[in-house]
């Protein structure tokens, strides 16, 4: 009899020893009102979470929670770090902190982050309002920035920023499911999820709507799959630019886009790269099940990219090889494929 409970108390602490701790950002003093800064109190919340030796939980509790620009660093302790949002963060409006930062939340170096759940709202839209008026206009909230290894964002919600909604940016092992990206059409530069010096990136059930890119595919790209998407309006799933730095040279390869729906768009399936001395490559680029419908330009591949209505005259030495549509099915008033420039260009 001694033996027997003996055991059970064992087991008991064992799950106990397991059991995730959680920080609720409003033990730590947030006001889930939306009008008061909570940002010390996140901080003090994260650094708890980021230290402990066990697997914990930055919770964020139903409610409205003003954050200004912070990064959640690290590297943490524990090979586990979840960020639980049930309510809503907010960024301020007309801040000069945030109209003159390169991010608004950003988790630096965090391997084995998870997101869940929840919505950051960047409130952009008085940004949207003056740039449509023609006056001097902040830059507004950035974007969520993340950089780590074995990451995951499941469920969360993002509306309203001012440029990239998601930018996974040196990270190795992502997954991005059941995410909702949302932004006017008439919002410029609101890419949903930009995807840049990363490898092994997953983006599977997911809806973006935006004025921009739903997906843009930037340099150092390899192995990133995207599966079951729901695109548009904005312009497509997007490869480049890239080429415009001759000093850099720039790679995307392995890149499978697997059932996608893409309606109301400029643009479908765009790679794009700038007329300038850089040996850069795009390769193994596969494309399957995709439909468009309403799309302007479904399919362009542009070796002749013009930033900022900026041409070059160099030979076009960035090589696309290989990529392959397959099962593109077109239901749009303008559909046609365009290639421009295409020397170095070889399709499957």
């Amino acid at each position: 009899m001694i033996t027997h409970v003996l055991v059970l108390l064992l087991f008991q602490f064992s799950l106990l020893s397991f059991a995730q701790q959680i920080y609720n950002v409003i033990d730590f003093g947030a006001d889930n009102g939306g009008n008061v800064d909570s940002t010390n109190a996140f901080g003090e919340a994260w650094h708890s979470t980021c230290s402990s030796n066990t697997p914990s939980i930055l919770l964020v509790p139903n409610g409205e929670f003003l954050l200004r620009p912070y990064i959640f660093s690290g590297p943490c302790q524990s090979e586990k770090v979840e960020v639980r949002i049930e309510g809503t963060i907010v960024a301020p409006i007309n801040d000069n902190e945030i109209e003159n930062s390169e991010y608004w939340i950003k988790f630096d170096q965090i391997d084995g982050l998870e997101i869940y759940g929840g919505t950051i709202d960047a409130r952009a839209d008085y940004v949207w309002k003056c740039k449509r008026s023609g006056g001097n206009c902040p830059h507004g909230s950035r974007f969520l920035d993340i950089s780590g290894e074995n990451i995951k964002i499941v469920g969360l919600t993002s509306v309203n920023s001012n440029q990239q909604h998601i930018m996974i940016h040196k990270c190795e092992g992502v997954e991005v499911s059941g995410v909702h990206i949302l932004a006017p059409e008439s919002s410029p530069n609101t890419d949903g999820i930009h995807v840049m010096k990363s490898s092994n990136v997953r983006i599977i059930e997911t809806s973006i709507k935006t004025g921009d890119d739903c997906i843009s595919i930037g340099h150092g790209t390899k192995g990133l799959h995207i599966q079951n998407i729901e695109c548009g309006p904005g312009h497509g799933i997007s490869i480049g630019s890239l080429g415009y730095y001759e000093w850099r040279q720039e790679e995307v390869q392995d890149i499978t886009v697997d059932g996608a729906v893409i309606k109301g768009a400029q643009n479908g399936l765009r790679i794009k790269t700038v007329a300038k001395d850089n040996h850069g490559f795009v390769e193994g680029i596969f494309y399957n099940n995709i439909t468009m419908v309403d799309v302007f330009n479904p399919i362009i591949i542009d070796q002749n990219y013009c930033p900022h209505n900026s041409c070059y005259s160099y030979e076009v030495l960035d090589t696309i090889n290989l990529a392959r549509y397959i099962l593109i099915h077109f239901t749009t008033i303008l559909s046609y494929f365009f290639v421009r420039e295409y020397r170095g260009c070889r399709l499957g």
